[in-house]
């Protein structure tokens, strides 16, 4: 079988981009956080440590740590987009098969998401769903036809009958009215 290659990674921009962002606040808090922790540390151990010649070497220091930290905090973006695809590919699946079905009134729809995905167990549980709206659909249909059948004969049995006319065609009537609504 053909293996599916992934063309687009944003799947549901939004969704995926506001997790990519969390995670980068995330990422950036933490980033200072360090940083400022390691510059008290460097401070309360070495106080006199930032008025010595050693003052340009510890602003390099911390300017390539800040640099490599950009670095990291684009790294991790980066790939959680690509992380995130495996969880937005699943929801935009199940947004759009559940979306056709509604708009179809079709219950032969399988939900599949890829091996590798997230969310298999979800994918899973809306096929049982399916199949059993589907089974119960078809239950319906086939009682509708029932009833249908049914009023159908009381309407020839009433047609028939010694009831005065008045009284037959508004049961009739009724009846009909009845049949409409199964349909």
């Amino acid at each position: 079988m053909k293996k599916f290659k992934r063309r687009q990674y944003l799947i549901n921009k939004k969704m995926q981009l506001k997790y990519a962002a969390m995670i980068a606040g995330t990422l950036i808090f933490l980033l200072v956080l360090i940083e400022l922790h390691t510059f008290y540390i460097i401070k309360a151990i070495l106080p006199n440590l930032f008025s010595t010649s050693v003052k340009e070497e510890i602003r390099d220091i911390v300017s390539k740590l800040l640099i490599s930290g950009v670095l990291y905090l684009i790294l991790i973006t980066v790939l959680s987009i690509f992380v995130s695809h495996k969880i937005a590919g699943p929801v935009y699946r199940f947004n759009k098969d559940i979306n056709e079905i509604i708009h179809t009134g079709k219950f032969d729809k399988y939900i599949r998401v890829r091996e590798k995905d997230e969310l298999q167990d979800v994918a899973k549980a809306l096929n049982n769903l399916i199949q059993d709206w589907s089974h119960k659909s078809e239950t319906i249909k086939i009682n509708h036809k029932v009833i249908a059948d049914k009023i159908e004969q009381v309407i020839k049995e009433l047609q028939t009958s010694n009831l005065p006319e008045n009284l037959k065609a508004k049961n009739i009537a009724e009846l009909h009215e009845a049949i409409k609504i199964l349909a």
